[in-house]
């Protein structure tokens, strides 16, 4: 009995860690986006700052009150994990902006205090988390590369670095594939694990689709209006991101076939 009030006890800490930090992001997101008097390159250092000590409350947290997170072997993955929950919870916060994109609004400070909510834990990532794959570091340096590029626009005018951007925002319906990548690696639920590959690429895919329609819909509307190196440019970012959509969703696919064969 004293057992399980004390495991209850920890459940409760690490819920309300978590909940904290979120009132903290959410506060920290919300008065950058609302007061626009913060000047966007201070938020660019308040959110690195705020991002990279996140990464070591997370890993502690885990690794604490987490038997499974504790066991991961070998122990760089662990940071893996806690880079893959941040962007998760991350992109969710992300999610309420999408209306104001929706209605059409592409205001260049709101877009450019969005990208850094974005491309931050893949920075963050690169510093942080040791042995990633060379597709992720690729992955990471160009979402970065992109992040940063932003910083030159200066009006707020539909252009190719605006449609960047709103593919990358977009992204953010995927938050779930992203948590799926942290949870696999030290969950020994089958059932969930099939599930929430199954749920994650759902999404995924589905939100692809808006994405890929917006995408195009957008970009025929100022093809004519743009350089053609800009066009150019535009093509070979399209064709690589939605190769690696594809591939990441046949990879979550045989997942699942994976884990209903484990089931059966």
């Amino acid at each position: 009995m004293f057992l399980c009030i004390i495991k209850l006890l920890k459940y409760i800490f690490v819920l309300n860690t978590i909940m904290i930090l979120g009132i903290l992001l959410f506060m920290l997101f919300g008065i950058t986006h609302l007061t626009y008097g913060i000047d966007v390159y201070y938020e660019f250092i308040s959110v690195f700052f705020f991002t990279f000590n996140l990464y070591n409350v997370v890993f502690y947290v885990l690794n604490k009150y987490s038997r499974s997170f504790n066991n991961i072997n070998p122990e760089h993955k662990k940071m893996y994990v806690v880079k893959n929950y941040i962007k998760s919870f991350y992109l969710a916060c992300l999610c309420f902006t999408l209306p104001y994109y929706i209605n059409g609004q592409y205001d260049i400070l709101f877009i450019k205090r969005c990208a850094i909510f974005y491309f931050m834990n893949d920075l963050i990532g690169l510093l942080l988390v040791h042995k990633l794959p060379i597709t992720t570091v690729l992955h990471h340096s160009t979402t970065t590369l992109c992040g940063l590029f932003i910083f030159l626009k200066n009006d707020n005018h539909l252009d190719i670095i605006t449609l960047i951007v709103l593919y990358a925002i977009f992204s953010s319906l995927t938050f779930m594939v992203n948590f799926y990548l942290g949870n696999r690696v030290h969950c020994y639920n089958i059932v969930f694990k099939y599930y929430i590959s199954f749920i994650a690429n759902f999404i995924y895919i589905l939100s692809c689709i808006i994405n890929w329609l917006l995408q195009l819909y957008l970009f025929f509307g100022i093809i004519w209006t743009i350089p053609i190196y800009q066009t150019i440019l535009y093509i070979c970012f399209l064709y690589s991101v939605v190769k690696d959509d594809l591939i990441l969703m046949r990879w979550l696919y045989d997942d699942q076939l994976h884990y209903k064969h484990l089931m059966v």
